[in-house]
């Protein structure tokens, strides 16, 4: 988030989302943790009020702007998950190949056993 142009109010509001949804669920769970909507849709739910406290349902907008910051936390996360994941795979794959190309090259054999075989 610190390299995409975003306003210091804009990632503030954002890490304080963050920071109440991270509080609430409980607090020994890491977001990492999180794999299910109605996780996030049983914190979502707390923020809706009767009618008879919110005449003008003002609770619709913090709802959705709540879900807005987290949707945009979540699949930030998930793009990061597999991107990390990735260059994991990419790295393992690419380990064996250079250690069988350096020992290839490395091989003192002969022309002619070579060819006897």
């Amino acid at each position: 988030m610190a390299n995409n142009r975003k306003s210091d109010s804009y990632k503030k509001n954002n890490l304080k989302a963050l920071i109440v949804f991270s509080q609430e669920p409980a607090p020994n769970i890491a977001l990492y943790d999180i794999q299910k909507k109605e996780q996030i849709l049983e914190f979502l739910n707390k923020r809706i009020k009767p009618k008879s406290n919110d005449p003008d349902e003002k609770w619709i907008t913090t709802w959705n702007d709540y879900l807005g910051r987290l949707k945009f936390f979540f699949r930030w996360l998930y793009n990061y998950k597999i991107k990390k994941d990735e260059a994991i795979i990419l790295i393992w794959f690419r380990l064996p190949i250079y250690f069988v190309r350096n020992n290839i090259n490395k091989v003192d054999v002969p022309l002619h056993q070579v060819q006897e075989c």
